[in-house]
C-alpha cells in the first residue's frame, strides 16, 4: 500500500467541518472556527474488503452510525493547521490498523532460568517459615 496514494485518498475522499476551539488563540478563540474534525466514508477508500473490516474492527469507538471515521484536532490556532493535524492522524491510524500482527513463536524457559525459580521460591518460602511463631520446647 502506497503511503503517499493513500494519503491524497483520504484527503480528496473525507469531509471537514470547522467549529470553535477550545485550544489556544487569545482573543481569536472565541471569533474563529480553528477546530477542524473530518468524516470519512471508509466505504469510499480504495482498500480491499478485508483491510475495510480490519479498519472497522480496530477503530470502531472512532466510527459513527454512518460508517464515517470521525477525527477531530483542536490544538493548534488555525484551520490548515488543524486540518493537516487531521490528516496525519487519519493516515497513522489507518496504516496502523491494517497493518498484519506478527504471529508470535511459542518458546519455553531454559534450565537455567527454571532452576533460578526455582530456587527463588524455596528461598522465598523459608523466609516466610522463620516469620512463624517459634516452635514451644
Amino acid at each position: 500500500m502506497d503511503k503517499e496514494r493513500l494519503s491524497l485518498e483520504i484527503a480528496d475522499v473525507s469531509e471537514f467541518t470547522f467549529s470553535r476551539s477550545c485550544g489556544p488563540g487569545g482573543q481569536n478563540v472565541n471569533k474563529v472556527n480553528s477546530k477542524a474534525t473530518m468524516f470519512l466514508k471508509i466505504n469510499r477508500l480504495s482498500l480491499s474488503d478485508a483491510d475495510k473490516n480490519l479498519i472497522r474492527a480496530k477503530l470502531a469507538s472512532r466510527i459513527n452510525a454512518h460508517d464515517e471515521l470521525v477525527i477531530s484536532a483542536d490544538s493548534g490556532r488555525s484551520q490548515p493547521l488543524n486540518r493537516q493535524r487531521v490528516l496525519r492522524r487519519a493516515l497513522g491510524l489507518i496504516l496502523s490498523s491494517v497493518q498484519k500482527q506478527r504471529t508470535r513463536i511459542p518458546t519455553r524457559p531454559g534450565k537455567s532460568a527454571t532452576q533460578r525459580r526455582l530456587t527463588a521460591k524455596k528461598n522465598r518460602s523459608a523466609t516466610k517459615q522463620l516469620r512463624g511463631t517459634p516452635p514451644s520446647s
